[in-house]
Formats: C-alpha cells, sequence, structure tokens
C-alpha cells in the first residue's frame, strides 16, 4: 500500500501556467503577433480554456466527494473544497457584467483585458476543486523559486541599467513575492531575509506604490503570526521599516526625485508629491465616467480614450477609476465588493486555521487592492493570475471541518485525507 507520505501533491496545470508567466513577468507583452501580442493571445486563450472548466465544477459539486483517488500515484483531492463556495457573489456578478458589457461594446482592449478579468475569477474555485492535501505547499515552495529568479534579475537589470521586465511591471510582481515569502516556513536564515531582498528589489525599480506597499506587507504579516501583543510587534517591526523608507525617499537621489519632483500635484503633510501625471489622468477618467455614470463605456473605453490623448500612455493608473469608466458604478460596485469580501474570506482562513497560504492570499490581496489605487495592476495577467492561484489554493480549505470517515492527519500545515 502506498503511503501518503510518497503520493505526489495534485497541482492544477493553471498553477504552472500562473508561475510560469510570473517568472517572465511583461517579456510575451513585448512580442508582437499584429493587432496585438503575445500576451494577449494567451491571456484570451487561458480565460477561455478556464472558461470551459467551468461546468465541471458544477458537475463536482453536485456528485459530491469522490470516495477514493482516480490516480492511485497522486494525493486524493481535500475533503470539503466542495462544500462551501470559493467566490463571492458579487465577484461572480462582476465576471458575467464584464462578459456583458463587452459583447455589448467589444474591442480589442476591452477583450484583453475581460480576458484578465475572467481568468483571475475563474482560476480561484479550479484551483480550490483540483488541490489535494500537499498542493499549498508545492505552490509555496514553487513561489520562492520564482522569488529567487526575479528578484535576481530586477536587482541586476536596475544595477546595470539595462531592461529585461519592465520596471514597473517587476516591481508588481514582487510585491506578490513579498506577499508570499513573509510567511512561507523558513528553511534557513536566507529564507528570514529574502522578504527584504525583493522589498529592496522593489526600491531599485523606482515603483514607488509597489516599494511602499510591499514595505508595509512585511509588518503587516505581524498580525497573522503575533498573538495578543501583535500591535506591538507590529509596531515594532513598521516603526524602523517606515524609517528607512524615509530615509530612502530623502536621501536616495533617484527615488527622492521620484516622489518630489515633478508635477507636485498633490500635498501630503504640507509636502509637495509628484504623481508622474496622474492627476490629469485621473480627471479625465472621472469626467468621461460621467457621461455613463451606472452601465460605464465599456471594457477597454478608458484605454482607448487616454490613447488618443497620450503617445506612451495607455490607462488611466488607477483600477478603481477603470472600473467606474468602463463598467460604471454597476460593475464597479460588484468588483470592489467582490474583492474586499475575498480578503475577509482569506483573512479569516488565516486566523483560524493558520496555514502561510491563506495569509499569503490575504497579503496578496491587499497589495493588489493597493497598488490599484496608481498602477494598472488588474489588467496584468503575469500579476493576477499567481494570486488567483493562491486564493483558490486557500479556498480550498472550508473554515468548518468536514466529516471524513478515514480520519485526516494534520502536521506542519499539511492535510492527508
Amino acid at each position: 500500500m502506498t503511503s501518503p507520505a510518497s503520493l505526489k501533491p495534485r497541482v492544477p496545470f493553471v498553477v504552472v501556467v500562473a508561475l510560469a508567466w510570473a517568472t517572465v513577468v511583461d517579456i510575451p507583452t513585448g512580442i508582437s503577433l499584429g493587432i496585438t501580442s503575445l500576451s494577449g493571445v494567451l491571456t484570451v486563450a487561458v480565460a477561455a480554456v478556464l472558461l470551459l472548466m467551468v461546468p465541471g465544477l458544477f458537475i463536482a459539486r453536485t456528485r459530491g466527494e469522490p470516495t477514493s483517488a482516480k490516480s492511485p500515484a497522486k494525493q486524493p483531492h481535500l475533503r470539503g473544497r466542495l462544500s462551501h463556495p470559493t467566490l463571492p457573489v458579487a465577484m461572480k456578478l462582476f465576471a458575467i457584467w464584464a462578459v456583458i458589457m463587452l459583447v455589448w461594446r467589444p474591442s480589442i482592449e476591452g477583450l484583453q483585458n475581460s480576458a484578465v478579468y475572467v481568468m483571475f475569477i475563474a482560476a480561484i474555485p479550479i484551483v480550490a476543486a483540483g488541490s489535494s492535501s500537499g498542493t499549498a505547499d508545492w505552490i509555496l515552495s514553487a513561489f520562492r523559486g520564482v522569488s529567487l529568479v526575479v528578484g535576481t534579475i530586477a536587482a541586476i537589470q536596475s544595477l546595470a541599467g539595462i531592461e529585461i521586465f519592465g520596471p514597473r511591471s517587476v516591481a508588481l510582481v514582487l510585491v506578490v513575492l513579498v506577499a508570499v515569502t513573509v510567511v512561507m516556513p523558513k528553511r534557513s536564515k536566507f529564507d528570514k531575509v529574502l522578504p527584504l531582498l525583493l522589498t529592496a528589489a522593489c526600491a531599485l525599480t523606482l515603483s514607488r506604490t509597489a516599494f511602499f506597499v510591499a514595505a508595509i506587507l512585511i509588518p503587516l504579516s505581524m498580525l497573522f503570526t503575533a498573538g495578543r501583543d501583535r500591535l506591538v510587534k507590529l509596531l515594532a517591526a513598521a516603526i524602523p521599516a517606515y524609517y528607512v523608507m524615509y530615509l530612502l525617499i530623502t536621501s536616495w537621489a533617484p527615488l527622492r526625485d521620484r516622489f518630489l519632483e515633478g508635477d507636485a500635484a498633490y500635498k501630503v503633510g504640507g509636502v509637495a508629491v509628484n504623481t508622474s501625471g496622474r492627476a490629469v489622468l485621473w480627471e479625465m477618467t472621472i469626467d468621461s465616467w460621467h457621461e455613463a455614470l451606472w452601465a460605464g463605456q465599456g471594457p477597454g473605453a478608458a484605454t482607448a480614450m487616454i490613447s488618443r490623448q497620450f503617445r506612451n500612455i495607455s490607462h488611466p493608473h488607477n483600477e478603481y477609476l477603470r472600473m467606474l469608466h468602463d463598467f460604471g458604478l454597476i460593475g464597479f460596485l460588484f468588483f470592489t465588493v467582490g474583492l474586499a469580501m475575498l480578503i475577509v474570506a482569506t483573512w479569516r482562513r488565516a486566523r483560524l486555521l493558520g496555514d502561510p497560504i491563506h495569509k499569503a492570499a490575504t497579503l496578496a490581496l491587499i497589495g493588489i487592492a493597493a497598488v490599484s489605487f496608481t498602477d494598472n495592476v488588474v489588467v496584468y495577467p503575469f500579476v493576477m493570475l499567481p494570486v488567483s492561484v493562491l486564493v483558490g489554493a486557500s479556498m480550498s480549505y472550508p473554515l468548518v471541518p468536514f466529516p471524513n470517515p478515514t480520519s485526516q492527519l494534520r502536521s506542519a500545515g499539511k492535510q492527508v485525507a
């Protein structure tokens, strides 16, 4: 009889796709295929495959929990993964609304953007339904490998003055990688400093919001690991971290110039802050949204509007304004409420179940929600698909223990069915 320890964890295909995409970041975007890029083709293709798999989820739920694994060499699926909804209703409604709006007002940009939205939403229940007891640990270990590759390339290209990945693109990926590495099991002293090294690589990209958010995630992770004194420990970690940030912003010329020079559109604490022209983009987007308050202008409309006005800018650099503009107040509420509910769901699992995958998913979602105020992260498949995989692996675990007649063993964050 095969022992549980010798069985291989189940790894849904979309997990491998997400890890590969996170590793190459935006390189496929630079490969032109006529009217679109390799990234655009891959995005639509992956979204289409995931949509075709969605009906299988309903069939699996109606059949109930399997009594044995079909593949004797692999771990059986997690029991209870089908016993609870893995997606908030609001997020499901947003996916439906996005498809309706795309059919109503089709465009190439709208197709690509909507494909990312659908891909992010559909991958969550698909990963949850395909997970076994070792899937989460496998995912975290694989993300560690991706962190080493992406972090090293990001640092080298910044120091050497070359460009392999787009600086802003890789900075956003680094935010997700910090969320994972700060909570994953530490196998060595290097693992303990890895989140700090990734944050430093993020600083080298000169992406201000990504650097700020990555630095926030490290002390924020204390909320999961500390006991009653977690607030004290959070402050103990946050104060020196933000002091270092202050020194970098005020003393390191490249980062200081990014923060303080330029349009000086806003003042924070009496200090004029450079928005790199975002204030103009935000005002344009809001003005255009007023023309279609409830239903919006259609997916991709914000990109089209801004591209007509500026040669090298094609995004509003605020995903919440993009949602308002493209999908109206209806779509905006669906998306923001759905995102908040996902954060709450993974947060509850992190607090009650304690496994690293739940903490990583929560921090990744918080990171995405934060950088969305100044960056166009929600339309980046190399960011959103990895986050979706983390959330899906987290949501595969039911909050209420699922009755199992064969008993389950839990050791070091592993559950064996």
